[in-house]
């Protein structure tokens, strides 16, 4: 799974949680970090949208083109509306409010597919 997160707090007990459930989790917390670690393990992505260098939704559609199957969780923190729809139309699998539960984030990843 690649977790892309710039708050290293959120990435220490998402990473901590989903490798107990057996996830094997590599963290970005960038968009240019999150780019380099893309690659056919990956079998989830849970993508932050604010991030120091770019919204995630400029990373989504390249997620999308490489892996069209694997689910990707997009996070935020943010209201707009319109940047919100504007995810949600890119290919989002889902799109959680923070703070996010740790049920509502596996309906979406689902188990372990290793």
């Amino acid at each position: 799974m690649l977790l892309v997160e710039d708050d290293r707090a959120t990435y220490s007990a998402l990473r901590g949680i989903l490798s107990l459930r057996g996830w094997d989790v590599r963290v970005a917390t960038s968009v240019a970090e999150a780019r380099t670690e893309l690659s056919e393990s990956i079998d989830a992505v849970i993508l932050d949208l604010m991030l120091p260098d770019g919204g995630g939704e400029g990373l989504l559609p390249e997620i999308r083109a490489q892996f069209p199957l694997i689910p990707v969780a997009v996070t935020t923190g943010i209201s707009d509306g319109t940047r919100i729809e504007a995810v949600e139309q890119m290919g989002a699998t889902a799109l959680l409010r923070k703070p996010i539960t740790l049920g509502e984030l596996l309906k979406v990843i689902g188990p372990v597919s290793r």
